[in-house]
């Protein structure tokens, strides 16, 4: 799942960050069938990043086996990881189905709720955790919406829990390294984490821009921000690069990397809401420097 600068790439981020992936465990040995043969297929495709031609694969399974509650979920994670927005309602009936088909595909149900977190359904996401069978992904979420809601102490204390279970899992190490930097702004304990990912995520290296930025390291921010855009679109990525050009005065990058936000696809949520009011600021900033 290791979502998805779009919020359905916030979503999908998870399929980057997750060890929990399905398709990470599609070698079948012996004969298969054309179902599991068309899973496997999917699942190389996913991969090598071809989402697409792994939808098309899936989507075969599932025609041959409409009650395979895996085809189900792998379609799913390869709608989210198209980064597409309009994608993430397909991706969470896709992942509803599942849940209904094999009630101990837990990873649905992980999904379900990680999209309504991202989403900014926080009592939704509480609501679901709550309802569900305790584990090391759902105790990750309930920290993040523990941060979200101001409650960086216990956010910490979740997000250390659930990786005393899966000490390498990218999407725990992000959300401790932010509930790091929203309680004490301990920079060591974030970047200490973000440095523990194996592979870096977009969402990652954003947040290790955010820390530069605001320890007035400009350049160092640019860089991870390159890093990131490189991996993925994200809007966010974007508006953090304005803020570094704006304080490495090129104003002229700046007001390029915020139209490039301002034509970012976003979903409506207090997340993206905070970063336009963000970008409104930083168009201030540019203009009274005309």
């Amino acid at each position: 799942m290791c979502r998805p600068g779009n919020s359905a790439m916030r979503v999908s981020r998870w399929l980057r960050c997750s060890e929990a992936l399905a398709w990470a465990a599609l070698a079948l040995p012996g004969a298969q069938s054309p179902h599991e043969l068309h899973l496997n297929k999917g699942a190389a495709e996913m991969q090598t990043r071809r989402f697409q031609s792994a939808i098309a694969e899936f989507t075969r399974a599932i025609a041959l086996n409409p009650r395979s509650g895996r085809a189900h979920l792998l379609l799913g994670e390869a709608y989210l990881a198209t980064g597409a927005q309009e994608l993430i309602a397909e991706a969470k009936g896709e992942f509803q189905q599942a849940r209904e088909l094999d009630p101990q595909l837990h990873t649905a149900r992980f999904y379900i709720v990680k999209i309504d977190l991202d989403l900014g359904r926080l009592s939704r996401t509480e609501r679901e955790i709550a309802e569900s069978p305790p584990s090391p992904y759902l105790d990750a979420l309930l920290g993040e919406v523990r941060r979200q809601q101001g409650r960086p102490r216990e956010a910490l204390k979740l997000a250390s829990q659930a990786l005393a279970a899966l000490p390498d899992a990218p999407l725990f190490l992000y959300y401790r390294a932010m509930a790091h930097w929203d309680h004490v702004e301990d920079e060591a304990a974030a970047l200490a984490d973000l440095a523990r990912m194996a592979q870096p995520t977009p969402e990652a290296l954003i947040l290790a821009a955010r820390i530069h930025l605001v320890r007035q390291r400009p350049a160092e921010a640019e860089e991870a921000l390159r890093r990131a855009l490189t991996l993925g679109e994200r809007a966010e990525a974007h508006l953090r690069l304005a803020q570094s050009y704006r304080a490495r005065n090129r104003p002229a990058e700046a007001r390029t990397a915020l139209a490039a936000f301002r034509a970012a696809p976003q979903l409506s949520s207090a997340h993206f809401e905070k970063l336009s009011e963000e970008a409104d600021r930083e168009e201030k900033l540019l203009t009274r420097r005309r």
